[in-house]
Parts: C-alpha cells; sequence; structure tokens
C-alpha cells in the first residue's frame, strides 16, 4: 500500500479515467500501514522506556553516595540505599521521616534558609556541609548537594539532594586543628591567594598579632621588605600559592612582628586539599637560640680552625720569614678582618721593628719604635692585651702615626711571648662600629702564645743553623788550607764565606809584607770598583793600619761624612759603603794582615756576629801562615832536591871517570831511559825514581876492586862472582838513605832476567820491577853500540835484532816492542 501511496502522482498522469477508485484503495492501504507503523513504534518507545528506567534504578540504587528525591514540603519521594547506610536506617523506617528529621538541630536554620531562596529562584543549586543525626542519635557529618527541580509550569515539582559522607575527612581536619593548636611552632595555612586563613595559637605568640589581625590578610605581611626582596618568589604571597613550587623543609629565612622587629625562623612547607581549597600548611619554627648558638659554634670552630691551621703552618715553617705571614693572614682570617701587623723586638738594637704588615697598617711609615712608646711599647713592657675603640684617637697612639692611622679603625694589640720572654706584639683592627669581643680576645692571646712559642723555636733552630753554616763554612776554609797551599785560591774561598755567613757586601784581605812592613791588598769580594785593589798601607796608617798596629778589632757604624785616610782612593764614594770592620790577622803571634768588612747599611752585629767575624779572621791567618810556611818548605825541599840529584850526578860521573871506557854511559841510558818510560806511561812521581835510580845503577861498582872493574881481558869466575855483587852492594849502600830508597829498582835489579837466570835473586818475569825491566833493554842497547876493550861496538842494526832476539828469555816482550818504536824514533 505505501508503494501505491508514494507513486499516486505517477498513476494519475497515466491513468486519468482510474483515478478515483485508485485513490480510494489508496488511501484506505495508507491508513492502515501508518496505524500499524505507530503501533511498532510505541511498543519500541514503552521497551526503551523500561530500559531506561531499570538503568536509571540501578544506578541509583549502586550510587557510592546517597541520592534523594524530597518534596516541598520535606516528605521523602525516592532515596537509595546508599542514603539509608549513612543514616543508620531502613528504608521503611527513613520513609516515615521527613528531610528536616534527619538535620541536626544546628543545621536547620541554615538548610531553611537556603531552601527558601531555592523556591524564590534567587539560587537554583545549594552545596554545604552539614550533620545528620543517626537512628541511633550519633552524627555524622555530609556534603550536600540539592538542586530544585521544577514543573512546565514552573512550580516547584522536587528537590534533588546527592549527599556523601564526609564524617572521616571531618574528624582528620578536627585532629588536625586540635593538632595544631597543641604544637609548640606555629602554623599557617595560606590559601592560592596568599592569604592567610588558618593561624595556631602559637603564632601569636610568634608574630605578636592576634589571630582576627591576621585572618585574610596577606601573608607577605610577616616578611620584612629585604627578604622579599632577595626572595621575589614570596612576594606574591608568603610561602603561599602551590604553584610557587616551594613545596618542602629546611627553609631558612627573617620573619617580621608586630613590633618590626626581625628574628630568623624555620619553615616547613606542606600542600594539602582543605575547606579552603588548595592551600600551602606552613610550620614555623623560630631559630633565634639555635641560630645563636650556631654563631657560637661556627666561632669556636672558626677559631679551633684558625689555631689548627696556624699551629699546622707554624709546624712545617722553619724561619721566622716564613712563618710570620701565614700567622698574620691565619689571624686576620679568623677574626674576617684584613688589617693586622706583628712586630718583633731586636735585642741588638732595643727596638720593636714591624716584620709584616697588612691592610692600612701596610701603608704607614712605621719606624722603629722603643719598648716605652705607643700601643705596641705598653703592651710589649706589661705584657697585657690592650683593646682600643679607635687608634687615631687612643691616647697611646705615637703622635707620628696618628695622622697616618685611618678614623673608624679600632681593635687590639696583644703580647707575643714565651715563658716570660717578650718576642713582639700582633696588631689586630676591624673597622666601627664592629669591636673586638671577650671571646676573640682569647683567641688572639692564645695565637700570640703558640706564635711565641714556635718563634721561640725557629730562633733556636735559626741559631743552630747558623752556627752549623758556619762550622760548615770553617770547615770548607779548613779544607781550602789543607787541600791547597795556593794562598789567592784560599783566600777567595775564606771571602765568600765570609761576605755570606756574615750577610755583609763586601770583603778584603791585606797582608803585611814582612820586610817592608806596609799592608798591601791581595783579595777582595763584592767590591763595585777596584779603587781598592792598589792599596798599600803603613803600619798606623788608616783603620787597617791602625789595627794591625794595635792589634784589636776597629769598627765604624758610619763611614759617610768621614775624610780619613781610610778613604784611599777618590772614587772610594762610589762604593757606598755605611758600616766597617777591620780585624787583624795575627798567628803565632805575629801580624800577617788585616781583614777588612763593608757593608752598604748600618749593621745589626751582635756578639756572636763578631765572634764569628774574628773567628773568621783567625782561619785567614792561619791560611796565610800555612801558605807561608809551605812556600818556604817547598824552597827548601826544592833546594834539597837539587842538592840530592846535583850529589847523585856527581856521584854518576865519578863512576865514569873511574871506568874510563864507560863514561858517558850513565847519562845517555838515563835519557833513553826516561823516554822509553814516559813511552810506556810511568807517572811523574815515579819518573823521578826512575831517573835517580837509572844514574845510580852502577853505584855498586864502587865496592868492585879495580883489578877487576879495570881489566883488559875476560874475567875469571871467580872475578865475575865479585863483579856480580855490585847490585846487592847497591841495595846496602842506597837502602839505609831514605831519600833514595824508592830509587833502588834498577842499581837491584837491572841484571835480573825474564826468564830467571838473572842475578843476584833470579827473579823471573812481573816479579822484577818494571823500572829494572825498562833499563835493563836500555843498559844492554848502549853498552853493545859501545867500543870495549875486548870487543868492538856493533852496528846498529845489528844491537836491535839482537834484543829482538831476547825478547822472552833476557828482556820483557813488551818492553822490548816499545822499546824499538821509540828508538825508531829517535
Amino acid at each position: 500500500m505505501w508503494f501505491l501511496a508514494l507513486h499516486l502522482p505517477y498513476a494519475y498522469l497515466t491513468f486519468p479515467a482510474a483515478l478515483p477508485e485508485l485513490t480510494r484503495i489508496a488511501f484506505v492501504g495508507a491508513a492502515a500501514f501508518l496505524g500499524i507503523h505507530i503501533i511498532s513504534l510505541r511498543k519500541r518507545a514503552e521497551e526503551r522506556l523500561r530500559e531506561s528506567e531499570e538503568q536509571f534504578r540501578s544506578i541509583f540504587e549502586q550510587a557510592a553516595v546517597g541520592i534523594a528525591q524530597v518534596a516541598p514540603d520535606g516528605r521523602w519521594l525516592r532515596l537509595n540505599q546508599r542514603l539509608c547506610d549513612i543514616v543508620g536506617y531502613t528504608r521503611e523506617g527513613l520513609l516515615t521521616k521527613s528531610f528536616q528529621d534527619i538535620t541536626h538541630p544546628d543545621d536547620l536554620e541554615n538548610d531553611a534558609a537556603n531552601l527558601r531562596r531555592m523556591l524564590v529562584n534567587e539560587i537554583q543549586t545549594y552545596a554545604t556541609e552539614k550533620r545528620y543525626i543517626r537512628k541511633d542519635g550519633s552524627s555524622v557529618w555530609v556534603n550536600l548537594t540539592l538542586s530544585l527541580v521544577r514543573e512546565p509550569t514552573g512550580a516547584p515539582r522536587c528537590f534533588v539532594s546527592v549527599i556523601e559522607d564526609i564524617t572521616k575527612r571531618k574528624r582528620a581536619e578536627h585532629q588536625m586543628q586540635a593538632l595544631m593548636e597543641s604544637m609548640p611552632d606555629g602554623v599557617l595555612v595560606v590559601n592560592a591567594e596568599g592569604n592567610i586563613v588558618v593561624a595556631n595559637a602559637q603564632i601569636e605568640s610568634l608574630f605578636g598579632y592576634r589571630r582576627q589581625e591576621l585572618l585574610g590578610q596577606p601573608s607577605e605581611m610577616l616578611l620584612p621588605e629585604r627578604v622579599r626582596a632577595i626572595h621575589p618568589k614570596h612576594r606574591d604571597g608568603y610561602l603561599a600559592a602551590p604553584e610557587t613550587r616551594m613545596m618542602g623543609s629546611g627553609l631558612e629565612l627573617y620573619a617580621r612582628r608586630k613590633d618590626g622587629s626581625e628574628f630568623p625562623v624555620d619553615i616547613s612547607l606542606s600542600a594539602m586539599e582543605t575547606e579552603h581549597g588548595r592551600t600551602a600548611i606552613s610550620i614555623i619554627r623560630d631559630i633565634t637560640e639555635r641560630k645563636r648558638a650556631e654563631e657560637s659554634l661556627r666561632q669556636r670552630l672558626a677559631e679551633l680552625e684558625a689555631l689548627h691551621t696556624v699551629s699546622a703552618a707554624l709546624r712545617t715553617t722553619q724561619t721566622r720569614d716564613e712563618a710570620l705571614p701565614i700567622l698574620l693572614d691565619k689571624t686576620l682570617a679568623a677574626l674576617e678582618t684584613d688589617a693586622g701587623a706583628i712586630s718583633l723586638y731586636h735585642a741588638d738594637s732595643g727596638e720593636l721593628i714591624s716584620a709584616v704588615d697588612r691592610g692600612w697598617f701596610a701603608q704607614l711609615d712605621r719606624r722603629p719604635g722603643k719598648p716605652d712608646e705607643g700601643i705596641g711599647g705598653r703592651v710589649f713592657t706589661t705584657g697585657q692585651t690592650h683593646l682600643s675603640a679607635e687608634f687615631q684617637t687612643d691616647p697611646l697612639t705615637r703622635a707620628s702615626l696618628r695622622e697616618q692611622t685611618p678614623p673608624g679603625w679600632g681593635g687590639a694589640c696583644v703580647s707575643i711571648r714565651t715563658g716570660a720572654i717578650m718576642v713582639g706584639v700582633l696588631y689586630v683592627s676591624v673597622p666601627l662600629p664592629r669591636q673586638i669581643t671577650t671571646q676573640q680576645v682569647k683567641l688572639l692571646e692564645s695565637l700570640a702564645e703558640m706564635a711565641g712559642a714556635a718563634l721561640h723555636r725557629m730562633r733556636l733552630y735559626e741559631e743552630t743553623v747558623r752556627h752549623l753554616d758556619q762550622l760548615q763554612a770553617l770547615h770548607r776554609i779548613d779544607q781550602a788550607i789543607a787541600a791547597s797551599m795556593d794562598l789567592p785560591m784560599t783566600l777567595n774561598i775564606l771571602l765568600n764565606q765570609v761576605t755570606a755567613q756574615l750577610n755583609v757586601d763586601a770583603a778584603s784581605i791585606l797582608l803585611l809584607h814582612p820586610h817592608r812592613q806596609v799592608l798591601e791588598y791581595t783579595a777582595g769580594r763584592g767590591f763595585r770598583t777596584d779603587t781598592l785593589q792598589h792599596t798599600r798601607l803603613r803600619l798606623g796608617e788608616g783603620y787597617a793600619g791602625r789595627a794591625a798596629l794595635q792589634r784589636k778589632l776597629i769598627y765604624i757604624p758610619e763611614l759617610r761624612g768621614r775624610n780619613t785616610d781610610f778613604l784611599r782612593s777618590p772614587y772610594f764614594s762610589a762604593e757606598g759603603f755605611v758600616a766597617y770592620y777591620s780585624v787583624p790577622l795575627i798567628a803565632k803571634g805575629q801580624v800577617k794582615g788585616v781583614l777588612e768588612v763593608f757593608h752598604r747599611a748600618p749593621l745589626a752585629s751582635g756578639p756572636d756576629w763578631v765572634s764569628f767575624l774574628e773567628t773568621l779572621a783567625g782561619q785567614a791567618a792561619i791560611a796565610v801562615d800555612n801558605a807561608q810556611l809551605f812556600d818556604n818548605l817547598q824552597r827548601s825541599n826544592v833546594d834539597l832536591a837539587l842538592a840530592y840529584d846535583a850529589t847523585i850526578e856527581g856521584w854518576s860521573r865519578a863512576l865514569d871517570l873511574r871506568d874510563r871506557e864507560t863514561e858517558g854511559h850513565t847519562l845517555r841510558v838515563t835519557e833513553i831511559t826516561m823516554r822509553l818510560a814516559k813511552a810506556i806511561d810511568i807517572g811523574e812521581a815515579e819518573l823521578v825514581r826512575v831517573r835517580r835510580g837509572a844514574l845510580l845503577h852502577d853505584i855498586g861498582k864502587m865496592g868492585v876492586p879495580d883489578n877487576i872493574l879495570l881489566k883488559p881481558g875476560t874475567l875469571t869466575d871467580d872475578e865475575w862472582a865479585i863483579m856480580r855483587q855490585h847490585p846487592q852492594q847497591a841495595h846496602d849502600m842506597l837502602s839505609p838513605i831514605a831519600y833514595l830508597r824508592l830509587a833502588l829498582d834498577i842499581p837491584y835489579c837491572h841484571h835480573e832476567k825474564w826468564d830467571g837466570t838473572g842475578y843476584p835473586r833470579g827473579l823471573k818475569g812481573e816479579q822484577i820491577p818494571l823500572a829494572a825491566r825498562i833499563f835493563a833493554v836500555v843498559d844492554v842497547y848502549d853498552a853493545l853500540r859501545s867500543d870495549r876493550p875486548y870487543r868492538a861496538a856493533w852496528p846498529e842494526d845489528t844491537v836491535r835484532e839482537h834484543i829482538r832476539s831476547l825478547a822472552g828469555t833476557h828482556f820483557d816482550p813488551e818492553v822490548v816492542v816499545v822499546f824499538l818504536q821509540t828508538i825508531g824514533e829517535l
């Protein structure tokens, strides 16, 4: 039918004659079809409604919160099981009660007011926290959200309420509130806008505000302005807005009381949801006492650290020059200042002299002061610490320093001592309004006492080192004296030690010429010019001449401006000397010269210094005396050696004269033997003994009778036996003479043979002294080249071949090789 209805216009155009019947049939069919379709749609709608109602009923009953429909007069129209569980009624029991029946009496008035506002369209929804009375009479806290449903005409139909049990949360909040009130620390709750919403009682005692004055106020009112500037993250709310992400603990800063005073606090922060929304909870603790204790502890630790640091530094340093800057710097660091000074007492001059300065003290023209002058002199004399509010106006400040002292600086001056011995004073200065505290004075006194002990130890160490250096200097001088008789070299070594150990600029030695009695410049060190190198002074002339004549030390502390004959050259002033010492050099009661010492500044020379100067002068006198004695001895030895050599040569000439056939033989063999000995690398000292032995090689023949020694023919066996005794006779003649004992090798052994067949002892190989082995070759060589009564001289080539043939039997083979090479060079 629906097909006909849809196509009716088309049928009308196609079959106009059949239109009335077709129309009736179509409309009847369409009506029937539409009726059936409507019934089907209604059934479907009813089915869907039932499903929706069942779903709503299921959700309504299974909801985690209580849900109810309440008539405008307070009767329950519909409620779920959760609401029954919250108030402790059965569904049937609760339906017998009205909405107002289970509301806590204290909340009825508020509920009534808000319901009236909803009925007159002032508000559409009402949300509040309230209490219900359970069936057992107990209270339960709920979060109630109430909405009004109206009829299409606008008339109220019912209220729909959603009830959430918040008893546990409210109980926790009450417990938290009780905890806040019982806490010893202040507690603030600040909302997201940075305003204070909760404050406990301790906040009142901390800040001096009543709670009513703080609630609703910006939390930054509790911060000093300078803290807000330093911590800009606090400007939009004191520890407040969670978006600042400041949650944590251990935040320390300064807070401000109502009276404007400031005090340190420690803040612990946390964020949580409360009835005021997301809030920041701050636990605030006054840490004034802790800060005071920490500051005291910090100062004590700084003091202990300073004591430890200074002690460690003083233990590792060996000299005052190293220790004093460390002592002062560590002391100033411990007191958190940069101005201070140390002055030490010098016994030689009796003055307090600045040793190290820091800060404005370094700008002062601090000339040495006496122990009874100024603040330092008073402290040094009395040993009592002096505190000064301002050094410039202090009546004890020396007048020469008052104008140089900057205003607004005070401080303390403490004595540095070791036991009862005063060493110096220590100054420490701080700017006003700061003052040195009692605790800091104790620290200064402890450091000064420690410094005194260390400086005393260092003084002893320095004296020990100085004495050791002096002993080493004397030892070096002794070694120079003992090792060398070169007087200029010895005096230069001595002058090096004089300038180094006495710490002076220059020194010289004038030696006394014994015959002319004139002091002459001999050695010098440290002079800029050569003006003194031509010095010649008679005894008694000038300071040096007076020292030599009077035999005593002369000290001139100030040379400048003195017009005396000491100025030995018009250019002497160019040296710039200020202080001068002259010490006579006396050895064995005789004046040997003068030691002069020069310095281009005033000399602080104490008794120890002068004593060591005199010791060095004594060493110089010994050196000069030894050198002169050695020179005299050396001349005597040379004269004696010349006499010995002349005597030996005389003996050798006497032997040659006795045996005219061998005349000249001794000198020839001596010359060749010396050449051969040098070729074999015989030492210089041994060469002297070789020469003497060669000259005396036949000295034993003086004991051979002339009839045997001068016999022209062949000797008999008995005569040869007597002849062969001459080496032993040489030994017997020369060995008692100590001077010639070392030259016996050639006279005693020159007839020994390499194969052991020689005489007088039959020595073999290297048992024969080297000098004798050398001489044996030369002796045979010269004998064969000389005419004898019983034969003519051999040709040179024959002699050399004969000697070569005897290598290894008569002669040392190695000596023969060198001999033939040497002879070939003649």
